[in-house]
């Protein structure tokens, strides 16, 4: 169970940066196989997710840590979803800074959600 819990959070880290890179290209070209690549990931962050809160659900060591993850996980798939529909909507100029702040914003969160998720895995190998 412990190397489960392990794996799937590194596994989550390495989707969310793999989600970034393919949220830049799919802005750079907008083809079909970036489009669809980019929702691939993102529904493979929430499987993975799901699987990992479940794995958790009764380890009272990683409860804790996983419930705070979930508001930044839940956010941070919202997150891609919205910039993906600005993007495959041709975002206006006007709104082409808030969709930069967006972006921006989404970074800092996979950062943090990493940093939790390294967290967890700590809490876990100290055990």
């Amino acid at each position: 169970m412990d190397e489960q819990l392990i794996s799937q959070c590194q596994t989550l880290i390495k989707l969310f940066e793999q989600a970034e890179v393919a949220l830049t290209e799919y802005k750079k070209d907008k083809t079909e196989g970036n489009s669809v690549n980019l929702n691939n990931i993102i529904d493979r962050i929430s499987v993975t997710w799901h699987e990992l809160k479940d794995a958790g659900e009764t380890d009272p060591i990683v409860q804790p840590r996983i419930s705070n993850t979930e508001i930044m996980i839940r956010y941070g798939i919202d997150s891609l979803r919205k910039l993906k529909a600005n993007v495959d909507q041709n975002i206006q100029e006007e709104k082409f800074f808030r969709a930069r702040h967006m972006y921006k914003g989404c970074d800092t969160l996979v950062s943090r959600i990493r940093e939790e998720l390294i967290g967890l895995i700590s809490d876990k190998k100290k055990c």
